[in-house]
């Protein structure tokens, strides 16, 4: 089953151990061949109000166990801290 990003992104993503919500899928990280190898997941704050600073994850392709129709599946895996993206503009991309 294939997905685009922005169907993706309306996921939310689910430990499936302990059955808590982390977040949801923000963005996918491809590899050289164009594969996914990650998903960026937004963690879900249970704080913080309009001003907080977004958290957020990555979580290996292999880590998902199934993508639903609402929900992204994973694996109880160590996630890794993404990066903070850094916030470009549009004529950074044609530079």
């Amino acid at each position: 089953m294939t997905f685009t990003v922005e169907e993706l992104s309306r996921k939310d993503v689910v430990n499936v151990k302990d059955g808590c919500r982390i977040g949801f899928v923000r963005d996918v990280e491809l590899d050289e061949s164009g594969r996914a190898a990650a998903v960026t997941v937004e963690r879900a704050a249970a704080r913080g109000g309009p001003f907080r600073r977004a958290e957020l994850l990555k979580v290996r392709w292999e880590d998902i166990v199934v993508i639903g129709k609402e929900t992204v599946l994973v694996k109880d895996a160590e996630e890794i801290p993404a990066a903070p993206q850094k916030k470009g503009r549009l004529s950074d991309l044609f530079s």
